[in-house]
């Protein structure tokens, strides 16, 4: 465990499952760049903010007093959140109330700040962004953070594409900011997510099914090489039996045990809340 100073006072933090050989901080440059940011401008917190992709807590943590909203794909970066708020006193009746919701939830419906810690995967950041947008108004103070690495030309254009006039600003350790502005003129459609398409006709009982997938899962919009050699050695096998589909993603290696052995159990199993849901929508096809 480290210690994060901020204005809001100094917080214990730890990533999840917490390990003491662990070395890893639960927060980078990139978050301090976005807290020190929000107390520097005097950014005004009273309303109702949102932290979108919080990667360990962090941000959350820190801003617990606001009673935040904390959005997020990540079921480890989810529980996580709750043990550093636990492991600071944070949670309980006197706490406030600090809300986790998962990117497949119904999202708030107005937010006067939104934060973003830009994700890996571009295109759940295109989703959240569309599910976001309606709850914005021209008041609404849109600030992301990122490292210089994790933020590109494209991930500005999305920006600035759903939300409104985009810019950044000078990089500090690495990290970077992202700033927004609503255009109230804009209007709000809805993503492309999720994403359907039919498996080809040669990787065996799944041939021909449709898969769902929505936004961060991997391949999302195809098959990719190592699952099609992975559903061509599948082993056959009868009789009651209980299987895991491990990092299931849209679920494919699931049901395709699942069809193969009608007498078997089959469990998802994932850390993003949209693999998961993925996986339920596609063997539910």
């Amino acid at each position: 465990m480290n210690r994060l100073s901020t204005s809001w006072g100094g917080f214990t933090l730890a990533r999840f499952p917490e390990d003491p050989r662990d070395t890893l901080r639960a927060w980078d440059a990139a978050d301090e760049y976005l807290l020190r940011h929000l107390a520097d401008e005097g950014v005004d917190l009273s309303g109702d903010v949102v932290v979108l992709g919080d990667r360990w807590g962090a941000l959350t943590t820190s801003l617990a007093a606001h009673r935040p909203v904390q959005i997020t794909d990540s079921f480890l970066g989810q529980e996580a959140t709750r043990a550093n708020l636990a492991r600071n006193g944070l949670t309980g009746p006197d706490s406030g109330a600090v809300r986790l919701l998962s990117a497949r939830d119904t999202p708030p419906a107005r937010i006067d700040v939104l934060l973003v810690r830009v994700p890996k995967s571009l295109g759940l950041l295109e989703d959240q962004l569309h599910r976001l947008a309606p709850a914005l108004h021209p008041g609404s103070v849109i600030v992301g953070t990122g490292m210089v690495s994790e933020i590109h030309t494209s991930t500005l254009r999305l920006f600035e594409r759903i939300i409104g006039p985009t810019r950044t600003s000078l990089a500090v350790k690495k990290a970077r900011l992202i700033f927004s502005t609503p255009d109230p003129a804009r209007e709000h459609t809805a993503g492309p997510w999720p994403l359907r398409y039919a498996l080809p006709g040669d990787v065996g009982v799944v041939s021909g099914r449709t898969v769902t997938n929505h936004s961060g899962v991997f391949c999302a919009d195809r098959l990719d090489i190592g699952t099609r050699l992975f559903l061509r050695s599948l082993p056959e096998r009868r009789g009651a039996e209980r299987v895991v589909d491990l990092g299931c993603g849209n679920g494919v290696v699931g049901l395709a045990a699942a069809l193969a052995n009608p007498e078997a159990s089959v469990t998802f199993v994932d850390e993003s809340f949209s693999a998961v849901a993925s996986a339920e929508a596609t063997y539910r096809e």
